[in-house]
């Protein structure tokens, strides 16, 4: 290995789980079984980066500029179906037309944007060296930003989260949240920004579902912006957390050696996506991975980026 390369999906796997993160990062495993949520939730991201970009290009003309509108739904769509292909879902009420129609009254909520925001960025892609080796292995950092704005003339990172849960309680579960504070880290160190913070882009939809009839009958779309500040002793706590992370792969990776971590079976009211593998009495090189897919992700796949990555001096 010439070097290790992280992402904060990567970082986020492992520290959940070290058996996590071989299914996910090392085999690239995913359900074939897909998750309704984060199907809307990555076509929700489509929408908003189709969108914006077309902004940018083409500069604000309203709101609801209908080419925009054209552009987004584009994204979305190509997004949902890719999502969609080679997986089983067990169908909701997030649809795609629910998707798009929540994401008009976002476009609704925040008109005040068309006077107030400059869209600098959309999916920014970063990777650079993070000036630091394990035993002796380069440690590279990657990732994709959703968006960098200029409001009132400041800087700001902005990072778009769909969720089912209440807006008040997301804010205080992330307020900490290593991938802020990580892309904040990349935004100051990688792409030579002067950012005031984070700004997360909260998009709420849930729905009441009637318990004789199955039909959904009530539905809740729900939008908040949070700001979120770190301090340069935040940042560089961030910095040393990632290394340590960073040395604990190496370790696992030059043994060839992923322990369960237990405590991470059950999260977030349902049962770990790879319980099924984990649970299997036999080597974890031996399961029968039959049910899961194998895709894998990196951002460098994706050619926009605004942004020159510093190059550290000699």
């Amino acid at each position: 290995m010439d070097k290790i390369e992280l992402d904060n999906t990567k970082r986020s796997a492992f520290v959940s789980c070290p058996r996590q993160f071989y299914w996910s990062q090392v085999l690239h495993l995913q359900p074939q079984f897909g998750s309704t949520a984060i199907r809307y939730g990555v076509a929700f991201h489509a929408l908003l980066e189709g969108y914006y970009t077309h902004i940018k290009e083409n500069g604000w003309k309203s709101m609801l500029d209908p080419d925009a509108i054209l552009a987004a739904h584009k994204a979305g769509k190509e997004s949902w179906e890719e999502e969609t292909e080679g997986r089983e879902y067990m169908e909701d009420f997030r649809t795609f037309d629910m998707c798009v129609s929540t994401f008009v009254e976002y476009l609704t909520k925040y008109d005040y944007d068309l006077e107030s925001m400059e869209i600098l960025a959309v999916e920014e892609i970063f990777y650079g060296d993070f000036n630091f080796k394990i035993n002796g292995i380069p440690l590279y950092f990657m990732g994709i930003i959703d968006m960098v704005i200029k409001r009132d003339g400041l800087i700001w990172i902005v990072d778009h989260k769909t969720t089912g849960q209440p807006l008040v309680k997301m804010a205080n579960v992330l307020h900490r949240s290593p991938s802020f504070i990580g892309y904040e880290w990349a935004a100051r160190n990688f792409l030579n920004l002067d950012s005031q913070g984070i700004t997360v882009n909260y998009i709420h939809t849930s729905a009441y579902r009637n318990r004789k009839t199955g039909e959904y009958i009530s539905y809740k779309k729900d939008f908040s912006r949070y700001p979120q500040v770190y301090s340069d002793h935040d940042l560089e706590q961030w910095r040393n957390s990632f290394i340590y992370t960073a040395g604990k792969i190496e370790e696992c990776l030059s043994f060839d050696s992923w322990p369960m971590y237990f405590d991470s079976c059950y999260n977030y009211n349902k049962s770990c996506s790879y319980t099924g593998l984990c649970e299997q009495p036999c080597n974890y090189k031996d399961v029968n991975t039959e049910g899961f897919v194998t895709r894998k992700w990196d951002p460098r796949n994706r050619d926009k980026t605004v942004f020159k990555v510093k190059k550290e001096e000699n």
